[in-house]
C-alpha cells in the first residue's frame, strides 16, 4: 500500500512540474504598453459606441462638446520586441457613423502565444446614449442624459446618474446601478445585482448572487417589478403602492414582507396576493435564499 501511495505521489508531483513547465513555456512572457490620446468634436452625434475584446471601458459625461480620452494598449508576446511591434501596430480612433461616434480599434494579426488588449477611458458630452461591449473587462458609465447599454462576459458593470433606460448584461460579474431615471433590465449569471434610486420599472435576474433593489418612497412611475435569483437572497425597498398584484416564490428560505404584503416565515412554493385592483405587478422569486420586502 505504501509503495502505491509513494508512486501516486511521485506521479502527481511530476505531473505538476510538467504543467508548470508547459505553462511557463507557452504563455506570453513579455509585455509592452502604450497610450493613445483621443479627441473629437461631438457634432450632431447622439450615441457613442465602443467594443473591445479584452479591456475596460469607462465613460464620464460632462458639459463639454467634445469627446476625449485615452486608449491604453497592452501587448504580450514571447519577446519585448514582438510585444512592442504588436502595440505599435494597434490603432484606436473616433469615427462618425451616421448619428453615432464609434471607437474604432484595429489590431494586427497575433500569433499563437500573443495577445493585445485595449482599455478605454473616455470623457464626453452628457447628452448621449452609450452602447458598450467587452468580452473580458469592466464597464463604467457616469453622468449621461440618455440610455445606457452595457454588455460584458467577464467583468463588472457600474452605472451612475443615467437619465433614461439601462440594459446591463454580464455573465461573470456584479452589476451596480445608482440614480437611473427610467426602466432597468439587468442580468448576470454569477454575480450580485445592486440597484438604488431608480425611477422606472425593473427586471433583474441573477443565477448565483444576491439582489438588492431600493426605490425612493416617492417613486411614482413604477408599474412592474420582477426580481429573480436562483441561489441568493433578495432585498427590496418597494414603492408605496396602494394597488398591486404580488407573487412571491421561495423554495428554501424565509420571507420577511412588511410592505405591501404582511407576511413572515416560510413559504413553500408560491403565494399570491391582490391589493386594490392590482394594476401594478410585483414578482419576487428565489430558489435558495431569503426575501425581505419593506
Amino acid at each position: 500500500m505504501d509503495t502505491i501511495r509513494k508512486t501516486s505521489k511521485l506521479f502527481v508531483i511530476s505531473l505538476f512540474f510538467v504543467i508548470v513547465s508547459f505553462s511557463v513555456g507557452c504563455e506570453p512572457q513579455e509585455k509592452y504598453e502604450r497610450s493613445v490620446d483621443l479627441l473629437k468634436p461631438a457634432g450632431n452625434s447622439e450615441i457613442i459606441e465602443a467594443t473591445t475584446l479584452n479591456g475596460d471601458i469607462i465613460y464620464n459625461g460632462n458639459e463639454t462638446g467634445d469627446f476625449g480620452g485615452i486608449a491604453k494598449i497592452q501587448a504580450r508576446a514571447r519577446t519585448k520586441e514582438i510585444a512592442q511591434r504588436l502595440a505599435d501596430e494597434t490603432k484606436v480612433s473616433f469615427e462618425d457613423v451616421e448619428n453615432k461616434v464609434v471607437v474604432k480599434i484595429e489590431k494586427p494579426v497575433v500569433g499563437e502565444y500573443e495577445s493585445v488588449s485595449v482599455s478605454l477611458d473616455i470623457a464626453g458630452p452628457k447628452a448621449m446614449s452609450v452602447v458598450f461591449e467587452s468580452k473580458n473587462g469592466d464597464i463604467v458609465v457616469k453622468q449621461i442624459d440618455k440610455n445606457m447599454t452595457a454588455k460584458t462576459k467577464n467583468g463588472d458593470i457600474n452605472g451612475c446618474c443615467i437619465g433614461l433606460y439601462v440594459i446591463a448584461e454580464s455573465k461573470n460579474g456584479d452589476i451596480k446601478l445608482n440614480q437611473v431615471g427610467k426602466d432597468i433590465t439587468a442580468q448576470t449569471k454569477n454575480g450580485d445585482i445592486r440597484v438604488q434610486d431608480i425611477g422606472g420599472n425593473s427586471n433583474l435576474v441573477t443565477k448565483n448572487g444576491d439582489i438588492n433593489l431600493f426605490y425612493k418612497p416617492e417613486a411614482t412611475e413604477v408599474s412592474n417589478i420582477s426580481v429573480v435569483s436562483k441561489n441568493g437572497s433578495i432585498e427590496l425597498r418597494a414603492p408605496r403602492w396602494n394597488s398591486v398584484q404580488v407573487q412571491l416564490v421561495s423554495e428554501n428560505g424565509d420571507i420577511d414582507s412588511q410592505f405591501p404584503v404582511q407576511f413572515r416565515g416560510k413559504l413553500r412554493g408560491s403565494g399570491e396576493w391582490l391589493i386594490g385592483d392590482g394594476k401594478n405587478k410585483l414578482n419576487i422569486s428565489t430558489t435558495n435564499g431569503d426575501i425581505k420586502i419593506y
